[in-house]
């Protein structure tokens, strides 16, 4: 006979893996994938990133105070840097 678990005895079980360092966070991966790509621009106070797509528009920005500049390299935005050669 096979004892059926309660859903907080599975949540239990699942945070004490988390205590004793057996299991990460699913999304642990994906955060410094997501650092790597994005930049943030000392000017303008964004962050912003590389990317191509099919209509030509190589970078794209986010909005102030949405992502957190944390672990970000910090490198002027392309739109920053013609304003600054000019």
């Amino acid at each position: 006979m096979v004892r059926e678990t309660t859903m907080q005895e599975w949540v239990d079980d699942y945070s004490n893996m988390f205590i004793r360092g057996e299991r990460h966070s699913p999304y642990a991966h994906t955060t410094n994938k997501v650092d790597k790509t994005l930049k943030y621009c000392v000017k303008c106070k964004m962050c912003w990133e590389k990317f191509r797509n099919a209509k030509g528009k190589q970078w794209t920005k986010y909005e102030k105070n949405h992502i957190p500049i944390i672990n970000k390299k910090k490198v002027l935005c392309p739109p920053c840097k013609s304003k600054e050669k000019k």
